[in-house]
């Protein structure tokens, strides 16, 4: 029992450490853009699965391009290679379930009433693993394919979900001692980290999508280094 105590202690201290690691990275000025670039690339994905992918190959030690599932990349005459770890996301799915009279969910797509009662269509989430095209084979290496459509919500779609990783950001980049704030990073700017100050100041307009967490549009282009 003490092994199996002291084996659970040291995994949370490894997890924390990493953490911390991450997020010292990520508000380098090196580390902003390289989420940035990472991010457009993803652009099909909900912020949500862009953070999971990007957390995920860090740890692995190279930079997301295209990626997409299992039987995409065969549909475009690719094969992931043998002994290829899968990038774990969240993967919607509808299901139908009965509602009583007072029940909220959330996430609903519709509500109808039945003879039975109502009953609401609501979008839940499973795991499932992508690839990115660096860990396929096909015939012609040498061009970069287009990675397949996917069709999951936007951030948006998903309030509680982004909320949550927001609430996450905000917490990494307190952990690397930084401050964050919400106001004018400067013209053209969404976002800029001032290293004197230790403070991150993120455009208040967009305050409002991570409910008043932490909210950066990742298609902007960073004017330099520091900037987002």
């Amino acid at each position: 029992m003490a092994t199996k105590t002291r084996k659970r202690t040291a995994s949370a201290a490894e997890k924390e450490r990493r953490r911390k690691e991450r997020a010292e990275q990520l508000v380098t000025s090196g580390g902003w853009a390289r989420m940035l670039a990472a991010a457009r690339s993803l652009h099909r994905y909900s912020l949500r699965n862009q953070l999971l992918i990007m957390v995920q190959t860090a740890e692995r030690g190279f930079e997301p391009s295209h990626v997409a599932g299992y039987k995409a990349w065969q549909a475009q005459g690719r094969q992931v290679r043998k002994g290829q770890r899968g990038l774990r996301i969240l993967a919607p799915y509808l299901v139908w379930v009965d509602l009583d009279e007072d029940d909220e969910p959330s996430n609903v797509v519709k509500i109808e009433e039945t003879p039975k009662g109502r009953r609401a269509q609501v979008r839940r989430f499973r795991p499932t693993s992508v690839w990115d095209v660096s860990q396929t084979d096909g015939v012609d290496d040498e061009e970069t394919p287009d990675a397949p459509a996917v069709d999951e919500p936007t951030a948006a779609d998903d309030p509680e979900a982004l909320a949550a990783l927001c609430d996450e950001l905000a917490e990494q980049i307190e952990a690397a001692g930084l401050t964050l704030r919400y106001g004018d990073p400067g013209p053209g700017n969404l976002g800029v980290t001032k290293y004197a100050d230790r403070l991150v100041i993120v455009d208040d307009q967009y305050g409002s999508e991570c409910n008043g967490t932490l909210s950066v549009n990742f298609e902007a282009q960073p004017t330099s280094l520091d900037h987002f």
